[in-house]
């Protein structure tokens, strides 16, 4: 599901050297799932939007990791956080960043996003596209 944001908020993503933009949500039955993302063209979100191995691929990488350079060129940052519900689901905040990007101010926006989504039983769209806003 893309995600719905301002022209303001969409040109403060970018200036941040963030290209795309993916949450993955771990559903019991299937395993991590792409469910929200930003910027369908972005190269990384394309890649977990088509391979659905690569999500899984990614919440590996992210219990070693919390940034990753593919070897395709592809610069991603993760940040993890947890759902509750039944039982606690860990889930993915998956940034493909460019060459101009400073990290440190990206890591920053998606560990602000992290604390806000931690511990929620039920994320959907408008709570992301309303966090995004108001860390933005």
């Amino acid at each position: 599901m893309k995600l719905k944001l301002d022209k303001n908020s969409w040109n403060k993503l970018r200036r941040l050297g963030i290209q795309g933009l993916s949450i993955i949500i771990f559903d019991d039955a299937i395993g991590p799932i792409p469910k929200y993302v930003y910027s369908k063209h972005a190269k990384l979100i394309r890649r977990i939007l088509q391979d659905r191995v690569f999500s899984s691929k990614v919440s590996i990488l992210a219990k070693y990791a919390c940034e990753a350079k593919l070897n395709d060129e592809l610069y991603m940052i993760i940040e993890c956080f947890d759902s509750v519900g039944e039982r606690i689901k860990t889930n993915y905040i998956v940034a493909q960043i460019g060459e101009d990007a400073d990290p440190i101010k990206v890591r920053t926006l998606l560990k602000s996003l992290k604390r806000k989504l931690n511990g929620l039983s039920n994320i959907n769209r408008e709570i992301i596209e309303n966090y995004l806003k108001e860390l933005l």
